[in-house]
């Protein structure tokens, strides 16, 4: 198993759905900020497809905590550190549950960090 492409949305404002090739598929990607809120922030939330190429892939996505302090910040280091860290585990050889469960302890690590 190999990792074909990794695809991280922060911050997006997508006008139309991303069509992202995972595995045998597609996965649509759609983000947006919330219509209620109009503040300078924008999107907070993030999301992550890791196309593992054959039958497999990796869908994430991390809610902003939309007005909370540093929630951009905070979406994007989690799921920036999972892709990284399932990406190397995958060169590694580790398994892909392995992997994922390294990558969500680590995910959770870089949120703290980034809330100080």
């Amino acid at each position: 198993m190999g990792v074909n492409a990794t695809h991280l949305f922060l911050r997006q404002d997508l006008d139309a759905p991303a069509l992202v090739p995972c595995g045998v598929g597609t996965a649509i990607v759609v983000t947006r900020p919330s219509p209620e809120r109009d503040g300078p922030d924008g999107n907070e939330d993030a999301a992550l497809v890791l196309d593992l190429g054959e039958d497999r892939g990796l869908l994430a996505v991390a809610d902003g905590v939309g007005g909370g302090p540093s929630g951009a910040e905070a979406s994007g280091a989690a799921l920036a550190t999972l892709a990284d860290v399932v990406v190397a585990g995958i060169r590694r050889g580790d398994q892909l549950r392995v992997a994922i469960l390294d990558g969500v302890e680590r995910a959770q690590e870089a949120v703290r960090e980034v809330g100080g």
